[in-house]
């Protein structure tokens, strides 16, 4: 029975250590564009739209060119998600101060 508890004490000799990677390529704004948050969300959806990636950084390949229609997809989550958890369904704004 002692030898058992001894061998469930023994740690492992290493541990795994924590990484994370800063060179993911990603779709760059163009110059002279007013587009940035729309690229740095359109680049934050396509990193963790696929949960598997999230296993494996270094498999991640980002688009490196983004369409109007990828923007547009961006804008329209950004409105629905504006009309559903900000505003009141009546119209009315929200706001603590009134309450």
């Amino acid at each position: 029975m002692e030898e058992m508890m001894k061998a469930n004490k023994k740690k492992p000799k290493t541990k795994p250590k924590l990484t994370h990677r800063i060179d993911v390529n990603c779709a760059q704004q163009p110059s002279g564009t007013f587009l940035c948050g729309f690229y740095v969300a359109f680049n934050m959806l396509k990193l963790v739209g696929d949960i598997s990636i999230m296993k494996k950084a270094a498999d991640f390949k980002a688009a490196l060119t983004v369409s109007i229609e990828d923007l547009k997809l961006v804008r329209e989550m950004l409105c629905e998600f504006i009309l559903k958890e900000t505003l009141d369904p009546k119209g009315n704004f929200y706001s603590a101060f009134y309450l």
